[in-house]
Protein backbone atom coordinates (compact mmCIF):
# COMPACT_ATOMS: atom_id res chain seq x y z
CA UNK A 1 0.00 0.00 0.00
CA UNK A 2 2.57 2.43 0.54
CA UNK A 3 4.93 1.31 -2.03
CA UNK A 4 1.84 2.33 -4.58
CA UNK A 5 1.34 5.34 -2.45
CA UNK A 6 4.80 6.33 -3.11
CA UNK A 7 4.74 5.43 -6.77
CA UNK A 8 1.93 7.89 -7.20
CA UNK A 9 3.59 10.95 -6.14
CA UNK A 10 6.46 10.49 -7.55
CA UNK A 11 4.35 10.33 -10.77
CA UNK A 12 2.45 13.60 -9.77
CA UNK A 13 6.05 15.04 -9.13
CA UNK A 14 7.55 13.59 -12.68
CA UNK A 15 4.10 15.17 -14.55
CA UNK A 16 4.85 18.46 -12.89
CA UNK A 17 8.91 18.76 -13.61
CA UNK A 18 7.39 18.18 -17.09
CA UNK A 19 4.74 20.32 -17.45
CA UNK A 20 7.29 23.28 -15.87
CA UNK A 21 9.39 22.48 -18.81
CA UNK A 22 7.22 22.19 -21.22
CA UNK A 23 6.01 25.75 -19.82
CA UNK A 24 9.44 26.80 -20.09
CA UNK A 25 9.99 25.93 -23.11
CA UNK A 26 6.74 27.51 -24.81
CA UNK A 27 7.70 31.43 -22.78
CA UNK A 28 10.98 31.04 -24.41
CA UNK A 29 10.06 29.77 -27.87
CA UNK A 30 7.44 33.15 -27.39
CA UNK A 31 9.93 35.35 -26.46
CA UNK A 32 12.13 34.30 -29.70
CA UNK A 33 9.23 34.71 -31.99
CA UNK A 34 8.23 38.26 -30.53
CA UNK A 35 11.77 39.49 -30.11
CA UNK A 36 12.44 38.45 -34.26
CA UNK A 37 9.39 39.75 -34.66
CA UNK A 38 10.01 42.83 -32.58
CA UNK A 39 13.58 42.81 -35.21
CA UNK A 40 11.95 42.39 -38.65
CA UNK A 41 9.26 45.33 -38.01
CA UNK A 42 12.34 47.49 -36.88
CA UNK A 43 14.08 46.94 -39.64
CA UNK A 44 11.83 46.74 -42.87
CA UNK A 45 8.20 47.14 -42.14
CA UNK A 46 7.64 50.56 -43.12
CA UNK A 47 9.16 52.87 -45.91
CA UNK A 48 8.60 56.71 -45.55
CA UNK A 49 8.22 58.42 -49.57
CA UNK A 50 9.88 60.99 -48.92
CA UNK A 51 11.46 60.44 -45.77
CA UNK A 52 13.00 64.61 -45.50
CA UNK A 53 11.00 67.22 -46.94
CA UNK A 54 13.24 70.67 -47.69
CA UNK A 55 10.67 73.30 -48.68
CA UNK A 56 13.54 76.15 -49.38
CA UNK A 57 13.00 79.21 -48.12
CA UNK A 58 9.92 81.04 -47.36
CA UNK A 59 8.27 84.36 -45.89
CA UNK A 60 8.02 84.94 -42.02
CA UNK A 61 4.78 83.16 -40.94
CA UNK A 62 4.16 81.07 -43.79
CA UNK A 63 2.17 77.84 -43.40
CA UNK A 64 3.65 75.38 -45.90
CA UNK A 65 1.76 71.79 -46.36
CA UNK A 66 2.89 68.83 -48.12
CA UNK A 67 2.18 65.22 -47.30
CA UNK A 68 4.06 61.94 -47.86
CA UNK A 69 3.16 58.16 -48.33
CA UNK A 70 3.72 55.91 -45.98
CA UNK A 71 4.30 52.08 -47.02
CA UNK A 72 3.83 49.07 -45.39
CA UNK A 73 6.31 46.76 -47.11
CA UNK A 74 5.77 43.73 -44.64
CA UNK A 75 3.92 41.00 -44.92
CA UNK A 76 1.24 41.78 -42.15
CA UNK A 77 -1.14 44.61 -41.82
CA UNK A 78 0.35 47.42 -38.71
CA UNK A 79 -1.10 49.78 -36.57
CA UNK A 80 0.43 52.74 -36.01
CA UNK A 81 -0.27 55.20 -32.88
CA UNK A 82 -1.06 58.97 -33.61
CA UNK A 83 1.73 61.49 -35.58
CA UNK A 84 4.40 63.04 -32.78
CA UNK A 85 5.93 66.24 -33.90
CA UNK A 86 8.67 67.71 -31.63
CA UNK A 87 6.72 71.18 -32.25
CA UNK A 88 3.22 73.42 -31.82
CA UNK A 89 4.41 74.73 -35.27
CA UNK A 90 3.65 71.18 -36.61
CA UNK A 91 0.43 69.50 -37.13
CA UNK A 92 -0.09 66.27 -38.97
CA UNK A 93 -2.83 63.78 -39.74
CA UNK A 94 -2.48 59.80 -40.80
CA UNK A 95 -5.01 58.02 -42.44
CA UNK A 96 -5.47 55.39 -42.40
CA UNK A 97 -3.43 54.24 -39.26
CA UNK A 98 -4.27 50.53 -40.07
CA UNK A 99 -2.01 49.74 -43.17
CA UNK A 100 -2.54 46.54 -44.84
CA UNK A 101 0.40 44.80 -46.45
CA UNK A 102 1.61 46.29 -49.60
CA UNK A 103 -0.24 49.13 -48.95
CA UNK A 104 0.13 52.90 -47.78
CA UNK A 105 -1.37 55.39 -45.50
CA UNK A 106 -1.00 59.28 -46.40
CA UNK A 107 0.76 61.52 -43.91
CA UNK A 108 -0.42 64.95 -44.19
CA UNK A 109 1.26 67.67 -42.18
CA UNK A 110 1.62 71.63 -42.29
CA UNK A 111 4.08 73.58 -40.76
CA UNK A 112 4.08 77.35 -40.04
CA UNK A 113 7.37 79.11 -40.21
CA UNK A 114 8.61 81.31 -37.87
CA UNK A 115 8.08 85.61 -37.30
CA UNK A 116 11.93 85.82 -37.36
CA UNK A 117 14.61 84.65 -39.65
CA UNK A 118 15.81 81.12 -38.84
CA UNK A 119 16.39 77.71 -39.53
CA UNK A 120 13.79 74.92 -39.15
CA UNK A 121 14.92 71.21 -38.69
CA UNK A 122 11.50 70.06 -37.43
CA UNK A 123 10.30 65.80 -37.32
CA UNK A 124 7.78 63.96 -37.55
CA UNK A 125 7.77 60.27 -35.39
CA UNK A 126 5.53 57.47 -36.20
CA UNK A 127 5.50 54.35 -34.18
CA UNK A 128 3.69 51.07 -34.01
CA UNK A 129 0.50 50.90 -31.61
CA UNK A 130 2.45 49.44 -28.11
CA UNK A 131 5.87 50.07 -29.74
CA UNK A 132 7.22 52.86 -28.73
CA UNK A 133 10.73 51.52 -28.96
CA UNK A 134 10.28 51.09 -32.94
CA UNK A 135 10.07 54.36 -34.79
CA UNK A 136 9.89 56.50 -38.28
CA UNK A 137 10.79 59.67 -38.98
CA UNK A 138 9.72 62.70 -41.34
CA UNK A 139 12.54 65.31 -41.24
CA UNK A 140 10.80 68.99 -42.15
CA UNK A 141 13.69 70.98 -43.15
CA UNK A 142 14.24 75.15 -44.25
CA UNK A 143 14.07 78.62 -43.49
CA UNK A 144 12.26 81.58 -43.14
CA UNK A 145 14.02 85.00 -44.48
CA UNK A 146 12.80 88.40 -44.59
CA UNK A 147 14.68 91.40 -45.03
CA UNK A 148 12.68 93.55 -42.35
CA UNK A 149 10.67 91.98 -39.39
CA UNK A 150 9.62 92.93 -35.89
CA UNK A 151 9.60 91.51 -32.38
CA UNK A 152 7.07 90.60 -31.53
CA UNK A 153 5.47 90.26 -34.54
CA UNK A 154 1.87 91.80 -32.89
CA UNK A 155 0.86 93.92 -29.96
CA UNK A 156 -1.85 93.83 -27.59
CA UNK A 157 -2.86 97.11 -25.44
CA UNK A 158 -4.76 96.99 -22.37
CA UNK A 159 -6.32 100.21 -20.92
CA UNK A 160 -8.06 100.78 -17.96
CA UNK A 161 -9.66 103.94 -16.37
CA UNK A 162 -8.33 105.54 -19.01
CA UNK A 163 -4.60 104.58 -19.13
CA UNK A 164 -3.46 102.15 -21.40
CA UNK A 165 -0.20 99.56 -20.75
CA UNK A 166 2.43 100.85 -23.25
CA UNK A 167 4.59 98.05 -25.16
CA UNK A 168 7.37 98.07 -26.46
CA UNK A 169 8.44 96.99 -30.33
CA UNK A 170 11.63 95.90 -31.87
CA UNK A 171 12.41 96.65 -35.68
CA UNK A 172 14.91 94.03 -37.08
CA UNK A 173 15.99 95.06 -40.84
CA UNK A 174 19.29 93.72 -42.93
CA UNK A 175 22.79 95.26 -42.97
CA UNK A 176 22.59 97.98 -45.67
CA UNK A 177 19.03 98.96 -45.63
CA UNK A 178 17.79 102.09 -44.28
CA UNK A 179 14.28 102.11 -43.21
CA UNK A 180 12.41 105.08 -43.03
CA UNK A 181 9.36 106.51 -40.56
CA UNK A 182 7.13 104.11 -38.41
CA UNK A 183 3.22 105.01 -38.47
CA UNK A 184 0.22 103.96 -36.93
CA UNK A 185 -2.66 104.29 -39.51
CA UNK A 186 -5.32 104.83 -36.43
CA UNK A 187 -5.11 108.37 -34.37
CA UNK A 188 -5.85 106.07 -31.45
CA UNK A 189 -1.73 104.52 -31.28
CA UNK A 190 0.77 106.43 -30.57
CA UNK A 191 4.12 105.65 -31.94
CA UNK A 192 7.36 106.92 -29.87
CA UNK A 193 10.93 105.71 -31.32
CA UNK A 194 12.96 105.38 -28.62
CA UNK A 195 16.88 104.79 -30.21
CA UNK A 196 18.51 104.97 -33.43
CA UNK A 197 19.48 102.33 -35.36
CA UNK A 198 22.05 99.95 -33.54
CA UNK A 199 23.09 97.26 -35.45
CA UNK A 200 20.25 96.83 -37.64
CA UNK A 201 17.71 97.61 -34.50
CA UNK A 202 15.19 100.67 -33.42
CA UNK A 203 13.33 100.20 -30.50
CA UNK A 204 9.58 101.82 -30.56
CA UNK A 205 7.01 102.08 -27.28
CA UNK A 206 3.24 101.76 -28.99
CA UNK A 207 0.41 103.31 -26.76
CA UNK A 208 -2.98 104.76 -26.67
CA UNK A 209 -4.68 107.42 -26.26
CA UNK A 210 -6.58 108.02 -23.01
CA UNK A 211 -10.55 106.38 -23.45
CA UNK A 212 -12.73 108.89 -21.57
CA UNK A 213 -15.71 108.15 -23.75
CA UNK A 214 -15.89 104.32 -23.90
CA UNK A 215 -13.81 102.33 -20.67
CA UNK A 216 -14.93 99.45 -22.85
CA UNK A 217 -13.33 100.20 -26.49
CA UNK A 218 -11.88 97.26 -28.58
CA UNK A 219 -10.16 98.52 -31.58
CA UNK A 220 -6.97 97.59 -34.09
CA UNK A 221 -4.90 99.38 -36.73
CA UNK A 222 -1.62 98.48 -38.06
CA UNK A 223 1.40 100.32 -37.70
CA UNK A 224 3.47 100.76 -40.94
CA UNK A 225 7.46 101.20 -41.44
CA UNK A 226 8.35 103.19 -44.21
CA UNK A 227 10.77 102.90 -46.79
CA UNK A 228 13.41 106.09 -46.83
CA UNK A 229 11.75 107.39 -49.30
CA UNK A 230 8.08 107.39 -48.11
CA UNK A 231 6.86 105.46 -51.13
CA UNK A 232 6.13 102.11 -49.71
CA UNK A 233 5.53 100.26 -46.45
CA UNK A 234 7.92 97.47 -45.58
CA UNK A 235 6.73 95.92 -42.75
CA UNK A 236 3.36 95.54 -41.01
CA UNK A 237 2.75 94.82 -37.28
CA UNK A 238 -0.58 94.37 -36.15
CA UNK A 239 -1.83 96.58 -33.09
CA UNK A 240 -5.44 95.36 -30.98
CA UNK A 241 -6.40 96.81 -28.11
CA UNK A 242 -9.17 95.56 -25.17
CA UNK A 243 -9.76 97.00 -21.58
CA UNK A 244 -7.92 95.06 -19.06
CA UNK A 245 -9.04 91.39 -18.38
CA UNK A 246 -12.02 91.62 -15.46
CA UNK A 247 -11.67 87.79 -15.35
CA UNK A 248 -8.85 85.22 -15.47
CA UNK A 249 -9.24 81.52 -16.56
CA UNK A 250 -7.12 78.64 -14.76
CA UNK A 251 -5.90 76.19 -16.71
CA UNK A 252 -6.56 78.44 -20.44
CA UNK A 253 -5.57 74.51 -21.44
CA UNK A 254 -6.85 71.61 -20.38
CA UNK A 255 -5.07 68.72 -20.66
CA UNK A 256 -6.90 65.03 -20.95
CA UNK A 257 -5.21 61.97 -21.35
CA UNK A 258 -8.15 59.24 -23.09
CA UNK A 259 -7.52 55.16 -22.72
CA UNK A 260 -7.26 53.20 -26.09
CA UNK A 261 -8.79 50.38 -25.23
CA UNK A 262 -11.81 51.66 -23.42
CA UNK A 263 -12.35 55.44 -24.48
CA UNK A 264 -14.40 56.92 -21.94
CA UNK A 265 -16.32 60.17 -21.55
CA UNK A 266 -13.55 63.34 -20.43
CA UNK A 267 -13.97 65.58 -17.47
CA UNK A 268 -12.04 68.61 -16.21
CA UNK A 269 -12.29 71.59 -14.49
CA UNK A 270 -11.61 74.86 -14.77
CA UNK A 271 -11.72 78.00 -12.54
CA UNK A 272 -12.39 81.75 -13.30
CA UNK A 273 -11.14 84.04 -10.86
CA UNK A 274 -13.37 87.36 -11.17
CA UNK A 275 -13.99 90.92 -9.48
CA UNK A 276 -17.80 90.03 -10.25
CA UNK A 277 -19.10 86.52 -11.23
CA UNK A 278 -22.72 88.41 -12.68
CA UNK A 279 -21.84 89.41 -16.32
CA UNK A 280 -19.84 86.67 -17.29
CA UNK A 281 -21.12 83.55 -20.00
CA UNK A 282 -19.59 80.28 -20.37
CA UNK A 283 -20.36 78.74 -24.01
CA UNK A 284 -19.34 75.71 -25.87
CA UNK A 285 -17.34 76.21 -28.90
CA UNK A 286 -17.02 72.32 -30.04
CA UNK A 287 -19.51 69.55 -30.18
CA UNK A 288 -19.81 66.87 -27.99
CA UNK A 289 -18.85 69.23 -24.47
CA UNK A 290 -21.43 69.94 -21.83
CA UNK A 291 -20.50 72.56 -18.79
CA UNK A 292 -21.58 72.89 -15.42
CA UNK A 293 -21.26 76.04 -13.51
CA UNK A 294 -21.14 76.24 -9.43
CA UNK A 295 -20.50 79.98 -8.03
CA UNK A 296 -18.14 80.47 -5.24
CA UNK A 297 -18.38 83.81 -4.51
CA UNK A 298 -17.23 86.08 -6.97
CA UNK A 299 -15.55 82.97 -9.06
CA UNK A 300 -16.95 80.66 -11.13
CA UNK A 301 -16.01 76.78 -11.12
CA UNK A 302 -16.98 75.30 -14.65
CA UNK A 303 -16.96 71.38 -14.65
CA UNK A 304 -16.37 70.27 -18.58
CA UNK A 305 -17.38 67.40 -20.37
CA UNK A 306 -16.43 65.66 -23.33
CA UNK A 307 -18.08 62.78 -25.14
CA UNK A 308 -15.95 60.00 -26.45
CA UNK A 309 -14.03 60.85 -29.70
CA UNK A 310 -15.17 64.56 -29.63
CA UNK A 311 -11.43 65.60 -29.96
CA UNK A 312 -8.42 63.85 -31.77
CA UNK A 313 -5.47 63.09 -30.19
CA UNK A 314 -2.10 65.23 -30.21
CA UNK A 315 -3.81 68.53 -31.87
CA UNK A 316 -4.93 71.58 -29.28
CA UNK A 317 -8.81 72.38 -29.94
CA UNK A 318 -10.99 75.26 -28.60
CA UNK A 319 -13.74 74.11 -26.22
CA UNK A 320 -15.41 76.95 -24.29
CA UNK A 321 -15.54 80.78 -24.63
CA UNK A 322 -16.06 82.69 -21.67
CA UNK A 323 -16.84 86.24 -22.16
CA UNK A 324 -18.01 89.39 -20.14
CA UNK A 325 -21.58 90.89 -20.35
CA UNK A 326 -19.79 93.44 -22.86
CA UNK A 327 -17.80 90.91 -24.53
CA UNK A 328 -15.04 93.29 -24.32
CA UNK A 329 -13.00 90.53 -22.69
CA UNK A 330 -13.11 86.92 -24.29
CA UNK A 331 -11.26 83.69 -23.24
CA UNK A 332 -10.73 80.63 -24.97
CA UNK A 333 -9.89 77.53 -23.31
CA UNK A 334 -8.77 74.99 -25.39
CA UNK A 335 -7.89 71.30 -24.74
CA UNK A 336 -5.41 68.77 -25.56
CA UNK A 337 -6.15 65.15 -25.26
CA UNK A 338 -3.44 62.81 -25.80
CA UNK A 339 -3.60 58.42 -25.56
CA UNK A 340 -2.84 56.50 -22.61
CA UNK A 341 0.24 54.53 -23.11
CA UNK A 342 -0.15 51.06 -23.53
Amino acid sequence: MRNRRGLSIFRLLVIAGLTTVLLNIGTYLWHRSHNLDKLAISVSAIRLAPDTVDFGTVGLGEVIKFHASVHNVSNRAIDLDDPITDCGCVVSRLIPRHILPASAAQLDFAVQSPMYPASINRSIVLHPVGRPDVEWRLWIRGRSDASVWSEPSSLTLEHSDGVSSAERVSVHFQEGLQPGLLRSDSSDVIVEQLSSDVRGVREYLVNLKFFHRDKKALGSCQLLLFSESGDRSMLRIPVSWKPRPTFRCVPELVRLTRSKSSPEKSTARILVYAADSKGLKVQPVANGVTTYLSYTGPNILISVTLEPGVLATGVKFPILKVTDDAHANETIIHALVTSEPN
